[in-house]
């Protein structure tokens, strides 16, 4: 990851959660988003220099982003459980009439 400003880091994750907000994603899908923003706010803040630092307005920026993209994934994920949920429901209502068939 090559040097970026705040505003570049915030765009280029906004529009992520923009897409995780009208999808359907599953657990694993869900870690490994999680792990990327991690990754990658740890490595933009490793190119922070000293002033950016000791500014709490780009701690707070980064706080909130990460707070829209909490709400953002456990939605997508609720969604997709929900969807699945009648799948599933449906799978097992099929094996109990078929055990009772014999």
């Amino acid at each position: 990851m090559t040097k970026v400003s705040l505003d570049d880091f915030k765009r280029e994750w906004e529009e992520q959660i923009a897409k995780i907000e009208n999808r359907e994603l599953d657990d694993d899908a869900v870690r490994m988003i999680r792990l990327n923003f991690d990754l990658n706010k740890i490595q933009f803040k490793m190119f922070l220099k000293e002033e950016e630092i000791e500014d709490d307005d780009a701690y707070l920026k980064l706080d909130l982003l990460e707070s829209k993209l909490e709400v953002a994934l456990e939605t997508a994920n609720c969604r997709f459980k929900l969807q699945n949920r009648g799948v599933w429901a449906r799978a097992v209502n099929g094996f109990f009439e078929k055990m009772g068939r014999k």
